[in-house]
């Protein structure tokens, strides 16, 4: 019995180990953009809708109402000056807000994309991904499947929708 015990600890040890390997060494925290309302502003008026019908909920859906900021690192692409791909450091912000009446109502949160170093994630160009609370607060972070399987279908504007290029 000892010795099942034994090697139960040993394969946890193991299994854990495998599981923290992939983790990233340097998560982005708050501190990266909570400064972001005083960023460019992407969108000249407040989005909403769903022209592309592909957003499902996300982002409040068809209902929702987002604005979008942008970092000074990703300002010259975001604006058409300056090429594909968006340069590491880029940070685009999107709050969503509730809709209430049809009118924009209460923030519901935040969906933050962060261009990394190279190597973060070849496969989707090294974007992270988070989902933010209105209170700023780190829900999930990382190559979320979710938004990758949705960006990806902009993937020749190097997965970022948008529409002032």
């Amino acid at each position: 019995m000892r010795k099942y015990l034994l090697l139960s600890a040993v394969v946890t040890v193991v299994l854990f180990a495998c599981l923290s390997t992939g983790s990233d060494p340097n998560p982005t925290t708050v501190d990266a953009f909570s400064n972001y309302t005083s960023w460019s502003k992407v969108n000249a008026a407040t989005v909403t809708g769903d022209r592309s019908g592909d957003l499902g909920m996300a982002h409040g859906g068809q209902k929702g109402f987002r604005e979008i900021y942008i970092n000074a690192a990703g300002e010259a692409v975001s604006a058409g000056q300056a090429d594909l791909p968006y340069p590491r450091g880029t940070i685009l912000v999107k709050e969503t807000y509730k809709s209430s009446g049809g009118q924009k109502g209460s923030l519901s949160g935040l969906t933050v994309m962060i261009k990394r170093e190279a190597g973060y994630d070849t496969d989707n160009d090294n974007w992270e991904y988070l989902n933010v609370s209105s209170s700023l607060k780190i829900k999930s972070q990382g190559p979320i499947r979710m938004c990758i399987k949705c960006h990806s279908i902009a993937f020749m504007d190097d997965y970022v929708f948008t529409s002032n290029r």
